[in-house]
């Protein structure tokens, strides 16, 4: 963390902490520190976001920031493209119970490839946060997995 509460953060701090904070590390830190009331939506006051741990970006090497950069703006990129393929496939979409729109099955491909981009940035994102944190293929793997636990347990609070 940085070391005054007041002092203000320029703009490839913030930007790092933005990546920081939707990597799978930031994703299970903050299915721990918040919480759930109904619908599956996670609630994080902000006495609790200021409890996250997070790294501090001024102790991150040049080349360390650059990446997580870069990583960042190709998942910023791969979200939007989503959304846009997201928006044609709903207009594409019949709307009609059962029966399938004349292109479809098209933009139905054309959504599960940009989901597909999507995710191999998420990961190169969270393999960057990784490296920086020199955690080992166990460690990775646990992380998913214990992100995977919090968020099916967050569903299933909800369903009961």
């Amino acid at each position: 963390m940085p070391q005054s509460r007041n002092r203000t953060l320029d703009w490839t701090e913030s930007e790092f902490l933005l990546a920081y904070l939707n990597s799978s590390i930031g994703a299970m830190l903050t299915e721990v520190y918040g919480r759930s009331y109904g619908g599956g939506v996670l609630d994080l006051k902000v006495y609790e976001a200021k409890q996250l741990p997070v790294l501090d970006p001024s102790t991150l090497r040049q080349d360390e920031r650059h990446r997580v950069s870069l990583a960042f703006k190709s998942l910023v990129k791969t979200i939007e493209d989503r959304f846009n393929v997201e928006d044609e496939f709903e207009k594409l979409r019949s709307k009609s119970k059962g029966a399938k729109g004349l292109f479809e099955g098209e933009a139905r491909m054309k959504l599960d490839e940009a989901i597909r981009i999507e995710e191999k940035a998420r990961r190169k994102l969270d393999e960057t946060i990784y490296d920086i944190l020199d955690l080992t293929v166990k460690e990775r793997k646990q992380v998913q997995h214990g992100l995977q636990e919090l968020q099916e347990l967050r569903r299933l609070r909800t369903m009961a």
